[in-house]
């Protein structure tokens, strides 16, 4: 039986996407096995550990970010590096989902096999994505909860109808965002009145019901973070704001300008930001023009749009704080790719050298991210490498029994180690100086440098870790009562002397 144009052209697309899923996988398995650690990873490793133990964070532990990533990591704590390996798993997962719900919502936007399987290759493949949402961070849920509420919401609106339930999962799902990552709630209000207004233009809106459903979506999912809010306002208000105002030094506006512009620039000289950012601005352009004006509805002309839109939302609110990341603007990709379909539509229908262009480009530009986070080019993370960071839990396991505490400036040590931070200690941070006014640190569960001090005088850690060189504050004690053990790279592990003690 001879084959249709068709059926080649079927068969064409079918291994074109499982290729991309198999690409996908080699990348996130390098990703979960071989990626640096990231400087955070411990610390919410550490928090679902202690979650899973019974305590709670702002009332037990010091935790600044909202409540709920620990609770979707704590079935994986307690397992030392294989914790890890499956929190990082998870996120992966999280990505390939993410994937493949851009993929399908495109379908519903135009139900082209070529633009839906960029699309996918886009996501799927996009170096940000993987890097960031393969670790156990916020990033990977609240990228795959937020992008779940905007397609929800606006498939409501594409059914020009009330229909509750949707109503009720979009602003669900937000919530289930704002409780990993607070910042999505600046969208409830837009959320909000979006539909509102809508609905009312084309007079379906039942205000009270609609209240209601919106009311449930948000607080239902939310009702932890709700309940440890109204047990502690004060410690909840300081972990999710009052810390991230007060954790850095002020170095002055300009240079604050200047290193905002710096970040700004690292962004967008990475092909997997320029590439979807610029195909997003041409689409704006497109579907504006007299010549394309007509080829898309008004609910597809919204949909890309409101995409622009929330990217935008998302860039400006991470350019507010100080420091800021390069990693925060991985949360902007979903929007700009869905943003991007009219003018990927268009190279798609051009015959020429573009398309195979812009794929290689994109192809190679992935490269960059095992270059960066696993080979380590720059030689920027040698301590986090995972080659030596076992090293060093190595080094801890064989000179510590599980039940004996430790104080490590990184909590990862003890994570990964199976062996328990000093209480207070989880967020110790040898990146991190605290303000002099956050006053008294027991209230947020923060050891504050004369409790250590103490500690250290009594020699109550059986190992101290401690990266480059003690903090200035601990060092007559630890010198008094404690001796290096090893050093592996730029980390010190001192263990108790025992000839000091008593004195």
């Amino acid at each position: 039986m001879n084959e249709t144009a068709a059926d080649i052209r079927q068969s064409i697309y079918r291994y074109f996407f499982w290729g991309i899923v198999v690409l996908a996988f080699i990348m996130g398995l390098a990703m979960i096995f071989l990626r640096i650690v990231d400087g955070d990873e411990g610390f919410y490793l550490s928090a679902a550990t202690l979650l899973a133990q019974g305590g709670e964070p702002y009332l037990d532990f010091f935790f600044p970010q909202m409540p709920g990533l620990p609770v979707f990591l704590a079935p994986f704590s307690g397992h030392g590096w294989t914790t890890l390996f499956l929190a990082r798993a998870f996120g992966f997962i999280c990505h390939l989902i993410l994937a493949l719900l851009i993929y399908s919502y495109s379908k519903n936007i135009i139900d082209n096999r070529a633009l839906n399987l960029s699309l996918f290759f886009l996501a799927a493949l996009s170096g940000p994505l993987l890097t960031w949402n393969s670790l156990a961070k916020p990033y990977p849920l609240s990228n795959l909860f937020f992008f779940s509420s905007f397609v929800i919401l606006t498939l409501t609106i594409k059914q020009r109808k009330m229909n509750y339930l949707m109503i009720f999962l979009a602003f669900a799902f937000l919530a289930l965002a704002i409780n990993i990552r607070a910042i999505f709630l600046i969208f409830a209000p837009l959320y909000f009145f979006l539909l509102y207004f809508y609905f009312r233009s084309i007079r379906e809106i039942r205000f009270p019901y609609y209240l209601l459903t919106v009311f449930l979506g948000l607080v239902l999912p939310s009702l932890y973070a709700i309940r440890l809010m109204f047990i502690s306002p004060a410690n909840f208000l300081f972990n999710n704001l009052g810390f991230h105002l007060l954790r850095a030094e002020d170095p002055g506006f300009v240079n604050i300008i200047l290193i905002k512009l710096f970040v700004l620039a690292k962004v967008l000289i990475q092909p997997h930001y320029f590439i979807p950012l610029g195909l997003a601005f041409w689409s704006l352009v497109i579907i504006n023009s007299g010549k394309h004006k007509y080829d898309y509805g008004p609910w597809q002309r919204m949909v890309f749009q409101l995409s622009m839109v929330v990217a935008a939302f998302i860039f400006v609110v991470y350019m507010i704080p100080h420091p800021v990341h390069v990693q925060y603007f991985n949360q902007t990709l979903p929007f700009l790719i869905i943003a991007s379909i009219p003018a990927i539509k268009l190279v798609l229908e051009k015959s020429g050298s573009v398309k195979p262009v812009l794929a290689a480009v994109y192809l190679l530009g992935i490269l960059l991210y095992p270059a960066l986070y696993i080979l380590d080019i720059r030689d920027k993370y040698s301590d986090y490498k995972i080659a030596n960071v076992k090293r060093v839990t190595q080094a801890i396991r064989h000179n510590s029994m599980p039940e004996d505490p430790i104080l490590s400036e990184w909590v990862a040590y003890n994570v990964l180690s199976e062996r328990a931070q000093l209480a207070g200690g989880e967020f110790v941070g040898h990146e991190y100086v605290f303000s002099s006014s956050i006053v008294p640190r027991s209230k947020y569960h923060l050891l504050s440098d004369e409790r250590i001090n103490a500690f250290l005088h009594n020699s109550v850690p059986e190992l101290v870790v401690i990266k480059n060189s003690p903090i200035e504050t601990w060092e007559k004690e630890l010198d008094k009562n404690y001796k290096i053990m090893v050093k592996i790279n730029n980390v010190f592990i001192y263990d108790r002397n025992k000839a000091g003690q008593g004195e």
